[in-house]
């Protein structure tokens, strides 16, 4: 069997696979261009999100006269997905583009 085949590790002990040899040898995306590309990704459906919870804040919580369940159950889905949007996005994208 080719997965029973033992290597060493560099504590001298074996693996009998080599997907653990692949995971131990894992190093992280150097590619800037790559990371660039899923920053700007990342920061465009960020802001629109933002833009969409404010908007759905805005009309369903300001303007909308008729109170009904689906209407009182949109808004707070808006309201607890907007600081989810507006808080964890940057630190997220922060930490993405410093890598």
């Amino acid at each position: 069997m080719s997965n029973t085949t033992p290597t060493t590790d560099a504590s001298g002990g074996q693996l009998f696979c080599p997907l653990l040899e692949m995971m131990k040898e894992h190093r992280l995306n150097n590619n800037t261009q790559a990371n660039l590309v899923v920053v700007c990704i990342h920061g465009l459906v960020s802001c629109l999100g933002i833009l969409e919870n404010a908007l759905i804040l805005w009309v369903v919580g300001f303007r909308l006269r008729r109170r009904t369940v689906a209407s009182i159950w949109v808004l707070n889905l808006a309201m607890s997905d907007f600081p989810d949007n507006s808080d964890a996005a940057p630190i997220h994208l922060l930490s993405l583009l410093l890598a």
